[in-house]
């Protein structure tokens, strides 16, 4: 039992791992696009 919830533990701070960097590419695509957005209007 104590392996078990180990294991559980070191996967779920695998998959929050994951969501944070999920979140980090998301808020950086955004900010690519506003940018991409600022240089067509400039154009």
């Amino acid at each position: 039992m104590i392996i078990q919830t180990g294991e559980a533990a070191k996967i779920l701070e695998v998959t929050s791992e994951l969501a944070k960097l999920e979140t980090f590419h998301e808020v950086s695509n955004r900010s690519s696009q506003r940018k991409e957005k600022r240089t067509n209007i400039t154009q």
